[in-house]
């Protein structure tokens, strides 16, 4: 009988013990929850890398303002009064006629620029008594040194250098008597006039800043042909007299950065 109650002792104490045993599991599942936390601090981790994005607009900022390029492209267009260099009267007469071309220039500082042009021109001269007028029509190329001086949106500058120039075509226009009702005669004198020309300018301008890209300006100069036009001699052995011309332009201009 002893043995019959230690073993129902024996067999209640084992399963008391295997009930405690499942117990005990879930208490380690739960004890092991709070470990990931870690992980909440991952999630801070991106508050620095937020701030960064906003810090970049500003260094960026800074190249924008050094960009801005020193090229300026432009067209300008304008009027000539044009004559030679004789001193007679007579034979030194005012002409007017017209030019257009483009321009680039480049800044050298804030205050020096270099300008460049491609000009087409229309030069001569016209002459009293018999009614004689000399068209003199050139593909230009003048090389301008230019000096300005910034106020608020205007800058008036000074402006020199050299000009070379080739010779598109040459005419003379002439009639007998003047206010002659008898038909002019044209007479092609390209042949006998020299094609390359050369000279100097001088000149003044002043441009109005419409925006950060664009100006408008106006400019005149004046000219110095510095070689002989004509390119014959019309008698063995004699000298002919060296003309040269004279130029008066007054243009308007529309200038881009490039």
């Amino acid at each position: 009988m002893k043995q019959i109650i230690l073993s129902l002792v024996f067999l209640l104490g084992v399963s008391c013990f295997a009930e405690e045993t499942p117990d005990s599991a879930p208490e380690e599942s739960v004890q092991e929850v709070p470990q990931e936390a870690p992980a909440a601090t991952s999630i801070a981790t991106p508050t620095p890398e937020v701030a960064s994005p906003v810090a970049q607009p500003t260094a960026s900022a800074v190249p924008e303002k050094s960009s801005v390029s020193p090229w300026a492209f432009g067209i300008h267009f304008g009027q000539l009064r044009t004559k030679n260099s004789e001193s007679d009267p007579v034979l030194d007469g005012n002409r007017t006629s017209y030019t257009g071309g483009v321009s680039l220039e480049y800044r050298l500082t804030d205050q020096w620029f270099l300008q460049s042009e491609l000009n087409y021109m229309s030069k001569g001269w016209s002459s009293q008594g018999t009614i004689s007028e000399v068209n003199l029509k050139y593909f230009e190329v003048p090389l301008l040194f230019k000096m300005k001086f910034p106020w608020n949106n205007l800058a008036p500058s000074l402006m020199a250098g050299p000009w070379i120039a080739y010779l598109h075509s040459a005419e003379q226009t002439s009639s007998a008597v003047l206010h002659s009702s008898t038909p002019s005669i044209t007479t092609d004198t390209t042949s006998t006039t020299q094609r390359i020309e050369y000279g100097l300018y001088v000149g003044a301008g002043l441009d109005l800043a419409l925006s950060s890209q664009l100006d408008l300006g106006v400019s005149v100069r004046y000219g110095w042909g510095l070689s002989d036009l004509n390119d014959y001699e019309p008698f063995p052995g004699v000298i002919q007299e060296p003309v040269y011309n004279r130029v008066l332009q007054l243009a308007a201009s529309l200038r881009f950065r490039l």
